[in-house]
């Protein structure tokens, strides 16, 4: 696993549905530098994956959008 080996934390995001009649992989996930998942959607979950430092722990939360709120801007 790349998180492991190279010592970083590593994102991968995905998207679920179908695309071009092709079902697409989903399973954003996020693993910390010792390669250790701390949070992932499944091939079907619609969402954001978000990671949060507090006091030197990361800590994963999950967004669906059924529930998500648009409080923020890019």
């Amino acid at each position: 696993m790349y998180a492991q080996k190279y010592a970083l934390p590593i994102l991968m995001s995905n998207f679920c549905g179908e695309y071009w009649n092709t079902k697409a992989g989903g399973k954003s996930a996020f693993w910390n530098e010792k390669g250790a998942l701390i949070i992932s959607l499944n091939d079907e979950e619609e969402g954001l994956v978000i990671v949060e430092r507090i006091n030197g722990i990361l800590k994963g939360s999950k967004k669906n959008y059924d529930n998500f709120r648009y409080d923020f801007i890019i």
